[in-house]
């Protein structure tokens, strides 16, 4: 494995002896709780690049185990009408673009989800419509504005 590949492999099967980044990121999901610590003074504001690789651990801290089934809730309504749509779509290039937005955004949410709770080894992909980055959220917002015009035009708007 190549030394890049094999530090984020270390990372994932050991967080706490091998990533402060990812050991902080737990803890902050740990102190959410149920219900979240509010969006006052947060400890995972202590996590490097937490407004890019790590919002998800932000949100599960401040609004709790409850809040983020809601935003990953709302992630997973957007994917499903998207591939909803897909199906009404008259034509196979529409059909095809719907399944590939809705299934980038589900990529997405559950690689980065993933990551943030050790489920998976991180791979730096931004949160949808979430993360900071000025490129992530120009795509994410660029291809939710190609879904409603094609959701306009098919009639189910």
């Amino acid at each position: 494995m190549t030394s890049m590949v094999r530090t984020r492999v270390d990372m994932w099967l050991d967080p706490y002896s091998h990533s402060q980044n990812m050991a902080e990121a737990l803890w902050a999901i740990g102190d959410g709780g149920w219900f979240g610590a509010g969006m006052g003074d947060l400890q995972s504001h202590h996590i490097p690049v937490v407004q890019s690789d790590f919002n998800f651990a932000a949100l599960a801290e401040a609004l709790g185990i409850i809040g983020i089934a809601c935003v990953i809730g709302w992630i997973a309504m957007l994917v499903q009408r998207t591939l909803r749509l897909s199906l009404a779509a008259p034509y196979p290039y529409q059909q095809m673009l719907l399944v590939g937005f809705g299934s980038l955004w589900a990529i997405q949410t559950f690689v980065i989800a993933g990551g943030n709770l050790g489920l998976l080894p991180l791979t730096g992909i931004t949160l949808p419509f979430i993360s900071y980055g000025g490129s992530s959220l120009l795509i994410n917002f660029f291809t939710l504005g190609i879904v409603l015009r094609m959701s306009s035009e098919i009639g189910h708007g």
